[in-house]
């Protein structure tokens, strides 16, 4: 296949409410819709595919204005170039970008068009093997951002009635405003699981403190991702020693290297897959095919995407045959999504629907 072009436009969802984490806040998504358009050379037939670059600025380090113009410059490189497979494809978008997130949009549009180019879904591009079993579901938590307590627990309790009992809790700003909340979440809703989420933000001795406060709440912990800084693993360390749960890797790994040193440091017992952070959905399946091989957990999880974004992250968990944790939530913070297809869902389970490439399309409406 050839490369006829990539375009780029800015894609602004607003929230429903204010996406808080510690390090930072977003009110709308800070993306780039990127359509990619290839050619099959036997038959010069265009096929056009969508992906989406989706900055989160406190954690990518770059933002949408940032994208369009990555995206812009790498048309440049990549219009006119020839492909064949995979490495092909690496060497290629290498090349022509320098930051994972706008490299992660191309590669999920070029991967779409091929998957309709060869009438496969997207996950069997990435090496997926066959699914006896039929329907590729999967069951996600949903994200409580960092809020005044009592509202916190509201939202919680409204996700619980939508279906929802896994809940990611993001932490790490003030600590007695952390042992609050989780106490709101004790009331409201007794028999949830909590997925604590400090974005790097915590020494050890005060994540240990939370691990205490959830099991003193009877709450169930069913992970503590990034709980220290990115390079502190010997804060993680001592973490994933004594947390009597899995340990997410998520800023401190954004490499294969990564991977390895978290794995010798014993630094964590599971690793957050995202598209975003790794560049793209080849190198996140390459990532987490290592991770399953050294025994740790799979997260697959995202930035602040739409469904677009979600659904290409869902066939990397396909075609990675068994994840253990999934965070794909997203879309249902925002007011509205511009995106249909891809995945069906009902409460927190989501049903990946086969299609070819990623399978999703513009709304009628958007």
């Amino acid at each position: 296949m050839r490369i006829a072009r990539l375009d780029a436009r800015p894609l602004s969802i607003p929230l429903r409410e204010p996406f808080v984490i510690s390090s930072g806040r977003v009110d709308s998504t800070r993306g780039a819709l990127v359509v990619a358009r290839i050619v099959d050379e036997r038959s010069s037939t265009v096929h056009r595919g969508l992906g989406e670059a989706a900055a989160l600025p406190a954690v990518t380090g770059v933002d949408q204005p940032d994208l369009l113009r990555a995206i812009a410059r790498a048309n440049g490189v990549l219009a006119g170039q020839s492909v064949e497979g995979h490495s092909d494809l690496r060497a290629l978008l290498d090349d022509a970008f320098d930051d994972p997130v706008s490299r992660a949009g191309a590669e999920a549009a070029l991967l779409d068009a091929w998957g309709k180019k060869e009438r496969l879904p997207a996950h069997a591009l990435l090496g997926s093997v066959k699914n006896g079993a039929g329907a590729f579901h999967v069951t996600t938590d949903v994200t409580l951002p960092i809020a005044e307590p009592a509202h916190v627990g509201e939202l919680a309790s409204g996700w619980q009635g939508a279906g929802f009992t896994a809940f990611k809790v993001k932490v790490g700003r003030d600590l007695d405003d952390d042992a609050r909340t989780l106490e709101q979440l004790a009331r409201r809703c007794p028999k949830a699981e909590v997925r604590l989420d400090a974005n790097g933000a915590l020494a050890a001795r005060d994540a240990m403190t939370l691990i205490s406060i959830v099991r003193g709440l009877h709450l169930t912990l069913g992970c503590f991702e990034q709980p220290c800084a990115a390079d502190d693993l010997e804060g993680m360390a001592h973490v994933t020693l004594l947390a009597g749960a899995p340990v997410v890797a998520d800023e401190s790994v954004k490499t294969i290297d990564d991977l390895f040193t978290v794995a010798h440091k014993k630094a964590a017992t599971a690793v957050n897959l995202k598209l975003m952070k790794h560049g793209g959905p080849v190198e996140a399946g390459r990532i987490g095919r290592a991770a399953q091989r050294l025994g740790m957990k799979i997260m697959v999880g995202a930035m602040v995407e739409t469904r677009l974004g979600l659904a290409a992250s869902l066939h990397l968990a396909r075609s990675l045959g068994k994840v253990d944790l999934v965070d794909l939530d997203t879309s249902l913070l925002l007011r509205w999504d511009p995106f249909e297809g891809g995945y069906a869902q009902r409460g927190a389970e989501l049903t990946l629907l086969e299609g070819d490439g990623i399978g999703v399309g513009e709304a009628a409406a958007a």
